[in-house]
């Protein structure tokens, strides 16, 4: 998660608009056995999606997940 100009947490996805859902997991600790990773969840949130500019959309969150790491971001149509 990013910092905004008005101290709000925020993901950027690189493509211009992808859905208007998304889903956004947290995760509180990663673990590599071999070939496999294993991931704690931490929080899911189901959030929308708002275009940004002509080629990104932006997910808000609040300032409290500022830095924190985004597993996956999946998007409904």
């Amino acid at each position: 998660m990013k910092k905004t100009y008005n101290g709000q947490g925020i993901v950027r996805i690189n493509d211009f608009y992808l859905g208007s859902r998304s889903y956004v997991i947290l995760t509180n600790h990663r673990k590599d056995e071999g070939e496999m990773i294993s991931f704690g969840i931490d929080e899911i949130f189901n959030k929308g999606i708002h275009p940004d500019t002509d080629h990104s959309c932006r997910i808000l969150l609040g300032k409290e997940y500022i830095d924190r790491d985004c597993l996956v971001v999946l998007q409904e149509y």
